[in-house]
């Protein structure tokens, strides 16, 4: 069931409820960001159907991984969807990203692997300069410390003024702080702080729900994946734990209210929603890597140069029906772009043999 919310979240007893707006949820973690998320991606886009939303975006920390899941699960409940994904720096601040084209979702796939490769199995290492460099054509909303009563520091708004600044002509939109509203008890007053912030910095305030799950009955859940991931009991996470069960999506009239005096945070939703409706998922497509391709030609002139080169170590002169059965072979691997898969396989045989390893 949904909390309540009383007079004194709409500014007053006696005031008119604020309209009704179009919202869309963009910064869902789903349970592809583990131990975090406790929803799947499939519930977060019925909860969100249901709730009548205009459209989903799935975060989750540092992964990709639930994005494929989350754009069946909108497709097939008939949303528009936003491929996202929530940064975790080495120093702990966290960024919300949308990519807009392909070329801004390769920049943060490259990142994301990069970050990888250079850490250990369970982290993902990027520092705020790797973040800066490959912003290009995002959508980016800064997350504000979470502390709860804590005033923006200082230091937090002197660096949104800084990427804001540095990032202008770069972006898709101007840089975000992505704002929540979880009965926290300084929230409106916190939300005013962060819509100043934005507004000095010439960026937007964005509408956010901080969602964890789908329903409030998953709090419990959440606190349990919260108490594996620190290594200890429910009963000892202490404020680590859920301290109420908003973290969930919320009714239209939910979000209006607690939005009320920052309607354009709601509206901005919509506005990233459609920046991101240039990169549809279903437009990617397998591409082969290249590695494998000598300098200065294409797969298939490689793959006929080491078979050439293979043919003449073997055979003095080359029988015409091995030369035919060949010519014919190499046509249809052209034909069909199959080239750089049988360099790959040229290139595990040749690394065993060369190891003594039976191939």
């Amino acid at each position: 069931m949904a909390q309540a919310i009383g007079p004194a979240a709409s500014g007053g007893q006696g005031e008119p409820l604020p309209p009704v707006q179009p919202f869309a949820e963009l910064a869902a973690r789903s349970n592809f960001s583990f131990l975090d998320g406790a929803s799947h991606p499939w519930e977060l886009a019925a909860t969100a159907k249901a709730l009548g939303y205009s459209g989903l975006g799935i975060c989750d920390t540092n992964t990709l991984a639930g994005v494929v899941r989350g754009h069946v699960a909108t497709r097939e409940a008939g949303l528009p969807f936003a491929v996202g994904c929530r940064l975790r720096l080495e120093d702990g601040a966290e960024y919300l990203v949308w990519p807009t084209c392909r070329s801004s979702y390769g920049r943060l796939t490259s990142l994301l692997s990069r970050g990888r490769m250079a850490s250990s199995k369970d982290s993902c290492r990027i520092t705020r300069g790797d973040l800066l460099e490959a912003a290009e054509g995002w959508v980016l909303a800064v997350v504000p410390p979470e502390e709860p009563g804590a005033e923006p520091a200082v230091t937090f708004g002197e660096r949104v003024r800084q990427e804001a600044a540095a990032l202008r002509s770069r972006l898709a939109l101007p840089l975000m702080l992505a704002a929540s509203h979880t009965l926290r008890g300084d929230d409106q007053r916190r939300l005013d702080r962060l819509a100043a912030l934005a507004a000095s910095a010439g960026g937007w305030l964005l509408a956010v729900g901080d969602v964890r799950y789908h329903v409030a009955s998953r709090r419990r859940l959440a606190d349990v994946l919260t108490a594996i991931r620190l290594g200890t009991t429910v009963d000892a996470i202490g404020a680590a734990a859920e301290p109420n069960a908003e973290r969930r999506p919320k009714s239209l009239a939910e979000v209006a209210l607690r939005f009320a005096r920052h309607p354009e945070a709601v509206a901005n939703t919509l506005r990233v929603l459609e920046a991101t409706r240039g990169f549809p998922l279903e437009g990617l497509r397998y591409e082969y890597p290249d590695e494998v391709v000598d300098p200065g030609r294409t797969a298939q002139e490689t793959l006929e140069a080491r078979v050439a080169a293979a043919l003449a170590a073997r055979w003095t002169v080359v029988p015409a029906e091995i030369e035919r059965r060949i010519a014919h072979e190499l046509r249809l691997i052209g034909e069909l772009g199959y080239a750089p898969y049988f360099l790959t396989v040229e290139a595990i045989v040749r690394f065993a043999r060369e190891r003594g390893i039976l191939c």
